[in-house]
């Protein structure tokens, strides 16, 4: 791969964003109605709006598992104070009891405050539909608590610099049983539950906690939708390989449409603290557009095991301390419309088709940018 000059790298930092007539993150909307008809939302969902009366730090763990059923969409006006998921019990997992550690086993919450069996798979919550919010003040944030987990081991058989072999991650059930291998970092903040779900239109928060890595939203469902979302800093990452990468989006199986979202990898400081920005495992199809990604501490925009056609349109992807793209394992068709400008990919076992858009079509780009870190911004 050839390099730009340093006045192109210049040139393109400073640049203005692409297609700027087309907003990125969430939008204001004075009501669910008007932003249902405004956005890609699902016609055949509930909606249900948060209740003003309901306790402002209330989980919503508490509310998906209590108020909600499974076709109902949480609805979140703007409003100043976040709208909170429970950290305080880390990623639970029903019927877990331990997880392999680095020193010994960790222990994994498998009922929710006590009261109830955990509905989830190691994550802070689980969403029937999903979400809609109704603007850029509507905002998803991980509590503050004191709870945190190391960084999850490597794979089993993984050499360590001193010389000695890591037994890989396993779980422990309940009953005191080892179980299977978790290959890849299982933990995510919200997992959806329905066989189409929707996320659309808000901000959504994380922090660190104690260096483990975890997913911001993830599905593994037959359609899915992520819209309008501002998921800066949303996730944590610290390595492009399982099990320390994790992204913003993370999802398997089924099609997806990611539109319109800023998938930033630096937190509220400034600081680079997330890996692969939107992982696709074992996808069919599906399409990228008019979306920011990039500035990841480690990893790159990931595919793989996926068949299909996969179409990305006006995507910035930049300066990754990484590739900007990887395929693995694929049997597909990857369509990049528009100029496409320093490409840096790892490509494996696919073919590639690039596509120009018919003329009267709007001129825009997928920019998928590589620069060694020297070249970088910090």
């Amino acid at each position: 791969m050839t390099l730009m000059t340093s006045a192109a790298r210049r040139s393109l930092v400073s640049a203005k964003p692409i297609t700027p007539s087309i907003v990125r993150g969430p939008i204001n909307f004075s009501d669910v109605t008007t932003a249902r008809a405004n956005l890609n939302a699902p016609s055949d969902a509930n909606y249900v709006i948060w209740n003003p009366d309901w306790p402002v730090d209330r989980d919503l763990e508490d509310v998906f598992a209590t108020d909600l059923v499974t076709n109902d969409i949480l609805v979140l006006p703007e409003r100043t104070q976040p709208y909170v998921i429970d950290s305080s019990e880390g990623f639970r997992a029903a019927g877990v009891q331990s997880v392999t550690g680095r020193n010994g086993e960790l222990a994994i919450v498998n009922r929710y405050m006590g009261i109830r069996n955990a509905r989830t798979w190691f994550a802070m919550a689980r969403a029937r539909r999903g979400i809609l919010g109704l603007g850029p003040n509507a905002v998803v944030e991980v509590s503050a608590s004191t709870w945190t987990q190391e960084p999850q081991i490597e794979d089993k058989n993984s050499v360590q610099a001193e010389g000695w072999v890591l037994p890989g991650r396993y779980y422990t059930d309940t009953t005191g049983t080892r179980r299977a291998e978790l290959v890849g970092s299982q933990e995510k903040v919200i997992k959806a539950e329905h066989s189409s779900p929707y996320f659309g239109n808000f901000t959504m928060r994380a922090r660190d906690l104690g260096g483990v890595a975890y997913s911001g939203l993830t599905s593994g469902k037959p359609v899915q939708i992520y819209e309008h979302l501002n998921l800066s800093g949303a996730w944590r990452g610290f390595s492009g390989v399982p099990n320390g990468e994790a992204g913003a989006i993370t999802l398997g199986s089924g099609t997806y449409t990611i539109s319109k979202c800023i998938v930033g990898a630096r937190d509220s400081g400034g600081n680079r603290v997330g890996s692969s920005p939107i992982m696709i495992n074992s996808s069919p199809g599906g399409l990228i557009e008019h979306t920011d990604t990039g500035e990841s501490v480690a990893g790159m925009m990931t595919m793989w095991n996926c068949t299909g056609i996969h179409t990305m349109t006006n995507v910035n992807n930049r300066f990754n301390w990484g590739p900007g793209l990887t395929w693995k394992n694929a049997k597909q068709v990857l369509n990049l419309y528009g100029r496409v400008d320093q490409i840096g990919l790892t490509i494996t076992a696919m073919v590639v088709k690039r596509q120009n858009r018919p003329t009267k079509a709007p001129k825009e780009k997928c920019i998928f940018i590589f620069f060694p870190k020297a070249v970088q911004p910090k």
